[in-house]
């Protein structure tokens, strides 16, 4: 129980620091953007802005699941 408790929470630990760098990834894109509107609309690049945005997007909550999984992985674990 206890080197599972450990190899949970270490892996759980990981994935929410990615979690946390992918949130600040999305939050800087999103003010960037808002910033630059004018100029996206000018240079006609809104489909590129968007379908950037959807990978930063993606990669977030990818870093989400993942480190639910891991959380939420442990209690059963224990139990077995």
């Amino acid at each position: 129980m206890i080197v599972a408790t450990l190899w949970f929470s270490d892996q759980a630990r990981k994935a929410f620091r990615r979690t946390r760098v992918e949130m600040g990834s999305v939050n800087a894109e999103l003010q960037g953007k808002h910033l630059a509107v004018r100029e996206v609309q000018a240079f006609n690049r809104a489909d590129e802005n968007i379908q950037n945005f959807r990978v930063t997007n993606a990669a977030n909550r990818d870093a989400n699941v993942t480190a639910v999984a891991f959380t939420s992985a442990l209690a059963p674990t224990l139990e077995a």
